[in-house]
């Protein structure tokens, strides 16, 4: 028996949902998606240098032949611009570096949340966003009350949530 995803209509042999573990990996294999050429492309954004491709003057940039450039050096490239009555190229975006620099060494275990590498985090594996919650309750009641810290540390110790203020909070 098949199973069918209905998100749009007719039958519900199946309840929408996110794709399992296995179903992720099943469809990351058929397009031979794999960690390694994942932290290549990566590696390409985020160790790219615009001097690979373009050289500079006084008189503007002139880009360096396709033909001379690697698969890396083409894979960094976000956007070439240019002019539409001549053709000339006069602007080379390159893919941010940052946002892959960061992945990079998460990947590698250089970065962790909550701390530095190589320091122990006091994660108890919460929910981020149930202790920021607490935490704004926590200090709106000691503001309401005059400043009176909760017997719990922890800003717990009663079932009840004081109003944030903060829409989709209670």
């Amino acid at each position: 028996m098949t199973q069918r995803d209905d998100r749009f209509g007719g039958g519900s042999a199946r309840v929408a949902g996110p794709p399992s573990v296995e179903e992720v990996a099943e469809r990351a294999a058929d397009l031979d998606i794999t960690p390694e050429r994942v932290l290549q492309e990566l590696a390409r954004m985020g160790f790219a240098s615009l001097r690979d491709i373009v050289d500079w003057d006084e008189k503007g940039i002139k880009v360096k032949p396709s033909a001379n450039l690697s698969d890396d050096q083409v894979a960094a490239i976000a956007e070439i611009v240019a002019s539409a009555s001549t053709g000339k190229i006069y602007r080379i975006k390159m893919h941010d570096k940052n946002a892959p620099l960061v992945t990079l060494g998460r990947a590698i275990g250089m970065f962790r949340l909550g701390g530095n590498a190589g320091q122990e985090t006091d994660d108890d594996g919460e929910d981020p966003r149930e202790f920021l919650v607490r935490e704004l309750a926590r200090l709106r009641a000691r503001r309401a009350g005059g400043g009176a810290a909760p017997s719990d540390p922890r800003g717990e110790g009663t079932e009840t949530q004081a109003p944030l203020g903060i829409p989709g909070t209670r």
